[in-house]
């Protein structure tokens, strides 16, 4: 594939929605992308099923990307109590309509 992409790719940059019927195509051209060339780039999808990225990134080591807003994985804050067990650095960004005040009440304008 270097001979189609080139062997210097810094990003990878891939939307498949219209073109592939299943991982599996994406698989293969990834796995191509990452053998070829001088380097291994950073794979960026968009519409690639989350687990082939999250492999990449488990078992090879390679760094890869999607859009989206940053907030899968931080915790929802229920409470002024509960938010206090959280780490500072995820305190108060998802909230419970209830507790939006709290949530907004460290945010920067």
């Amino acid at each position: 594939s270097k001979h189609i992409y080139g062997d210097e790719i810094d990003l990878f940059l891939w939307d498949s929605a219209m073109t592939e019927g299943g991982a599996h195509h994406i698989d293969l051209i990834l796995r191509q992308v990452l053998m070829s060339g001088n380097r291994v780039p950073i794979i960026w999808g968009i519409h690639v099923p989350f687990d082939l990225l999250r492999l990449y990134h488990n078992q090879v080591d390679a760094d890869v990307g999607e859009f989206g807003n940053g907030y899968a994985g931080i915790p929802i804050t229920t409470s002024k109590d509960q938010s206090e067990t959280l780490p500072w650095a995820a305190r108060n960004i998802k909230c419970k309509n209830s507790f939006d005040p709290l949530c907004k009440q460290n945010r920067f304008n």
